[in-house]
C-alpha cells in the first residue's frame, strides 16, 4: 500500500479552498463550502484542503482545525502557491501534505495585537504573554510530532521566519511529496485527448 492510501484512504472527498486570509469573510466562507460538501447525496469521506494564503487571525485558523477534528474525516493538504503562517499550521493538520514545486511554506509563531491599556496593566499583559508562549509550545510540540524534526530544529525553523521551498519542506519531513497536480486527469478528458 501506497504511503498516500495509507495516509488518506478516500475515495470520494470534498475540496475546500483556502485562499486569501484567514479571516471572518473566510471563516465563512470555508463554512458554506463545507455545508455544500455534507448536503450532497454522496457524502465526502474525506477532505482536500487547496491552500493558498499568507496566514491571519489564530482564532480563525483554531475554529478551522476543531472543526475538522470534530468531523473526523482525513485530510490531504494541497499548498499551491504559499502556505504562510496560520496556513501552514493548517497544511500541518492534515494527515497527507501535498504541494506544487515551488510552492513556498513559512513557519512563524507571529504576534498578538495587544491594546495600549493591556500594556498598563501587569495582570492582563502576563496573561497575554503566557498564552503566547503556550500557543508556541503546542506548534512546536505539533511540528516535532508530524515531522519527526528534533525540538531544537523546529526552533530553529519558526525563528528563522524565512519561506521554506516545497523541495526542501519534503526534505524536512513538512511534506509528503511535491506534484504538480492532485488529481489523475478524469477518464472523459483522456478519452476526448485521444480521440
Amino acid at each position: 500500500m501506497k504511503l498516500k492510501e495509507k495516509l488518506f484512504p478516500a475515495k470520494n472527498p470534498a475540496i475546500i479552498k483556502f485562499y486569501g486570509c484567514f479571516d471572518y469573510d473566510l471563516q465563512d466562507n470555508v463554512i458554506e463550502q463545507l455545508k455544500e460538501a455534507v448536503n450532497q447525496d454522496n457524502e465526502p469521506d474525506g477532505l482536500i484542503l487547496l491552500i493558498d494564503s499568507i496566514g491571519g487571525e489564530k482564532q480563525v485558523l483554531y475554529r478551522f482545525i476543531n472543526t475538522f477534528l470534530r468531523m473526523n474525516l482525513p485530510c490531504m493538504g494541497f499548498v499551491e502557491d504559499e502556505a504562510f503562517s496560520c496556513a501552514a499550521e493548517l497544511l500541518l493538520s492534515c494527515q497527507y501534505r501535498v504541494a506544487r514545486p515551488f510552492s513556498k511554506i513559512l513557519f512563524h509563531n507571529g504576534g498578538h495585537a495587544v491594546n495600549g491599556r493591556a500594556l498598563l496593566d501587569s495582570e492582563i499583559l502576563s496573561f497575554i504573554v503566557a498564552n503566547q508562549v503556550a500557543q508556541e509550545s503546542a506548534h512546536l510540540e505539533r511540528f516535532v510530532k508530524t515531522t519527526g524534526q528534533t525540538i531544537n530544529s523546529a526552533r530553529a525553523i519558526y525563528r528563522a521566519d524565512y519561506p521554506i521551498l516545497a523541495t526542501r519542506a519534503v526534505e524536512l519531513g513538512i511534506l509528503h511529496e511535491v506534484t504538480e497536480e492532485i488529481f489523475p486527469p478524469p477518464i472523459e478528458i483522456l478519452n476526448t485527448a485521444t480521440k
